[in-house]
């Protein structure tokens, strides 16, 4: 019965490490709290093609977060 718990809780350490990992291995989501800053991704298609798309500011389809609130 010990054994099967020093395994288990040998597994759940290693699993929160490879969460904690994995999470400090995310890319910087500081560039966002700027609201004139635009940056541009990569997008897949439906073929496996990748293309640009330009998310912000200078997308010439972008709309303001004012536009959306309500009066």
């Amino acid at each position: 019965m010990k054994k099967i718990f020093v395994i288990l809780a040998g597994l759940a350490i290693l699993y929160a490490a490879y969460i904690g990992v994995s999470l400090m291995l995310l890319p910087s989501v500081s560039d966002l709290q700027k609201r004139r800053a635009s940056m541009t991704i990569q997008v897949r298609d439906w073929h496996g093609n990748y293309h640009p798309f330009v998310v912000g500011p200078k997308n010439r389809y972008w709309t303001s977060g004012a536009a959306f609130r309500r009066k």
